[in-house]
C-alpha cells in the first residue's frame, strides 16, 4: 500500500484559517504532546476545546494547528465515519468565531518506528547538541522520507516514533480526500514503487 505525508498547504490556500492554539487542557503540555493529551481527554470526553484562529478567513476540509493537531471539517470527519476509519480520534472543537460548519480536532495517536533509513535523508539529534540534547537519538529533519510500510500495520493515520511532526496517511485515506475534492492538504508520497 502506498503512503503519503500529509501536510497543511499554504501555497494552495493562502488565506486558511491559521488556528495557533487550542484551549482547555489541565495540562498544558496536553498542547505539544500527544500522550498528554490523550490522558487529559480520555477521562474527560465530554470536555470542550476551544480553538483560537488567529489569522485568515477561508475555512478548508484539513489544517494543522500551530502545534501541530490536525483539525478536519465535518465533511471530513463524516467520510471517515463512513469509510470506518478507526485509527483516530475526532472530537469536536469551539472556535473564537463563527464558522459555517463544525471543525474537529482529529488525534492521530498511533506511532511507528518505520522509517527507511536506507533511502531516506535525514538529520537527528545529537548527545551533546547546543540547542535540545534532551531529543538525542531522535529525528530532526527530513529532507527525503521513506518509510516501510510492511511496519505499519495497514494503518490509515499516523505518526513516526521517534519524530513528532510528520503525519503519514494510507492511499485510502488520500482517495477519500481527492475523490470528495477536499481542500487544504498536500500529499508528498513516502513509500518505494
Amino acid at each position: 500500500m502506498n503512503y503519503y505525508e500529509i501536510k497543511t498547504d499554504f501555497y494552495e490556500f493562502p488565506h486558511q484559517n491559521f488556528i495557533t492554539e487550542i484551549d482547555g487542557f489541565d495540562n498544558p503540555r496536553a498542547q505539544i504532546d500527544w500522550d498528554e493529551f490523550l490522558i487529559d481527554y480520555l477521562p474527560n470526553r465530554p470536555k470542550k476545546y476551544r480553538a483560537t484562529i488567529e489569522s485568515g478567513h477561508e475555512e478548508v476540509d484539513f489544517t494543522t494547528t500551530f502545534y501541530g493537531f490536525c483539525v478536519i471539517s465535518d465533511k471530513f470527519a463524516k467520510l471517515l465515519e463512513k469509510e470506518k476509519i478507526s485509527d483516530c480520534l475526532v472530537i469536536p472543537l469551539i472556535f473564537n468565531k463563527q464558522l459555517s460548519q463544525p471543525f474537529y480536532l482529529l488525534v492521530d495517536a498511533l506511532r511507528y518506528e518505520c522509517v527507511d533509513e536506507t533511502n531516506s535523508d535525514f538529520q537527528k539529534f545529537i548527545e551533546d547538541d547546543p540547542v535540545r540534547p534532551d531529543l538525542a537519538g531522535r529525528y530532526r529533519a527530513f529532507f527525503k522520507l521513506i518509510i516501510d510500510s510492511s511496519k505499519v500495520d495497514n494503518a490509515d493515520f499516523f505518526r513516526l516514533e521517534n519524530e513528532d511532526a510528520t503525519v503519514i496517511v494510507s492511499q485510502k485515506i488520500k482517495d477519500i480526500y481527492d475523490v470528495n475534492h477536499l481542500t487544504g492538504a498536500s500529499f508528498t508520497k513516502v513509500t518505494l514503487d
